[in-house]
C-alpha cells in the first residue's frame, strides 16, 4: 500500500531532519526585546528616535507583527550594536562586507514610534512638536545620516 510507505517516509524524515538541522524547529523562535523602550522620552530614547527617524524602515502588517529594520553601511554597524543594547534585544545583526542590518518585529515598538511621527515607509514621516527642540533627537538624526539637510530643514520650518 503506497499510503503505508508514505507514512514510513514521513516518520523517518521527522526523526532524521532534527538530527541534521538541530537549530531548525517547526516553531518560530522568540527573541527578546524591550518593547517599552520608546514609551517615554528620555535623553537616550530621544537620540534613538531621531536615529530611527532617519535610518529605519517600518513595514506594513502582513499577517504577523509589524517589522522594523535599520540598515547602515558596514563601518557604521557599531550604531546597530548600540541600538540593540538600548533595546535589550537578543536579535542578531546581519550583514556582509558592505552593509549591516538590524531587524525585528514588534507591534508595541511600531506603535510607540508612530506616536513620534515614524510611520511605515519613509516619505510621510513628520517630526512631532515636542521633539523639534530636543538636542538628543537632532543628534540622532545627524548620526544616522550625514546627508540629512532636508530633515534638518524640516526641523526649522
Amino acid at each position: 500500500d503506497s499510503k503505508v510507505h508514505l507514512n514510513r517516509k514521513k516518520d523517518l524524515a521527522e526523526r532524521i531532519i532534527p538530527l541534521l538541522l538541530p537549530d531548525m524547529t517547526a516553531k518560530p523562535r522568540r527573541r527578546d526585546i524591550d518593547e517599552t523602550a520608546f514609551n517615554s522620552i528620555t535623553d537616550e530614547s530621544a537620540y534613538w528616535i531621531g536615529y530611527m527617524f532617519a535610518r529605519s524602515y517600518i513595514g506594513r502588517r502582513i499577517g504577523g507583527q509589524i517589522s522594523i529594520e535599520v540598515r547602515v553601511i558596514f563601518k557604521d554597524r557599531n550604531y546597530l550594536r548600540r541600538l540593540k543594547s538600548f533595546l535589550k534585544s537578543t536579535h542578531r545583526i546581519h550583514g556582509d562586507s558592505a552593509n549591516s542590518r538590524f531587524s525585528f518585529r514588534s507591534d508595541a515598538i511600531a506603535s510607540a514610534l508612530e506616536r513620534y511621527g515614524i510611520i511605515h515607509g519613509k516619505k510621510n514621516r513628520r517630526i512631532i512638536p515636542s521633539l523639534i527642540d530636543n538636542r538628543n533627537f537632532r543628534r540622532g538624526i545627524l548620526d544616522a545620516n550625514k546627508r540629512t539637510r532636508p530633515l534638518i530643514a524640516q526641523l526649522y520650518k
